[in-house]
């Protein structure tokens, strides 16, 4: 067969055409490296910035936890200022309304003189319903809140009160208790049913300040910062441990459903 010859204008034509091809995809290569440089500066400057934020983030939240440390502190300094001005005071819980009549100092003072059969003179302050509404008949009665002018007089009349057992007036049962935070009789009533156990056991113990647990086992002193961490410790013992199982369902079930910490007493007929 005969060879394809091109004729110069052809070739010529062929050319210019491969060359305006070659500069398109010349012009397209340097539009998409230009693209992807710009592309990348502005990763690089998103991952600055992110980099930046996370620093900043980071700090943050290390600084919101130094507050919250503070605030901590101050609340629970607060708590304790609050708690220390109370510190004379008694909380009477279960006399009816109005008979007390005017005078709740004289009343309250006078009354339990009486029921100690006058071998403390106690020196009231003043005395006074808590501050809420007035409610109806059927509700319960507001409590008196008692403050002594000698801390003494306040130790002397709740170990009185203790001795006494249970405490009446006119056939109305009343309760004696020391005037605590309710977040402070919260912490303290964690160790109710700890209490029963120890009880049943015949285990000493007593409550320090704010809300520790001081217990007098085989011949030495003890305190504990939360019943779980008092429980893990005499669970060590045997005979502790036994004592579990004679732990009467009633009682159990009275030291559950009693809120203040003090109330644990009711149920062997103490205040």
């Amino acid at each position: 067969a005969a060879a394809t010859t091109m004729e110069p204008e052809e070739l010529h034509s062929y050319r210019d055409s491969g060359s305006e091809t070659g500069e398109a995809l010349q012009e397209s290569m340097e539009k998409i490296q230009s693209q992807a440089k710009r592309n990348a500066e502005r990763i690089n400057s998103a991952e600055q910035r992110t980099s930046t934020l996370e620093d900043t983030i980071t700090s943050l939240k290390e600084t919101q936890k130094k507050k919250n440390r503070i605030i901590e502190n101050i609340t629970a300094k607060l708590d304790d200022l609050e708690n220390r001005s109370r510190h004379n005071n008694l909380r009477i819980v279960g006399l009816p309304e109005r008979v007390e009549g005017r005078d709740t100092t004289s009343f309250v003072q006078k009354l339990l003189a009486d029921l100690l059969n006058n071998e403390l003179d106690p020196v009231g302050e003043r005395a006074h319903r808590s501050l809420r509404p007035k409610l109806g008949p059927n509700e319960k009665s507001r409590t008196i809140i008692l403050k002594m002018l000698k801390s003494l007089d306040k130790e002397k009349l709740v170990i009185a009160a203790r001795k006494k057992g249970q405490l009446e007036y006119r056939g109305q049962k009343f309760y004696i208790f020391q005037d605590f935070l309710a977040d402070l009789l919260r912490r303290r009533a964690e160790y109710n049913d700890l209490w029963s156990k120890l009880q049943t056991a015949q285990i000493q113990y007593g409550i320090l300040y704010p809300a520790k647990l001081r217990i007098m086992y085989e011949g030495q002193k003890n305190v504990f910062g939360s019943p779980g961490e008092a429980e893990k410790e005499l669970r060590k013992n045997s005979s502790f441990t036994e004592s579990y199982q004679r732990v009467p369902r009633d009682f159990i079930q009275c030291t559950k459903t009693l809120n203040l910490t003090n109330k644990v007493n009711r149920c062997h007929g103490r205040t």
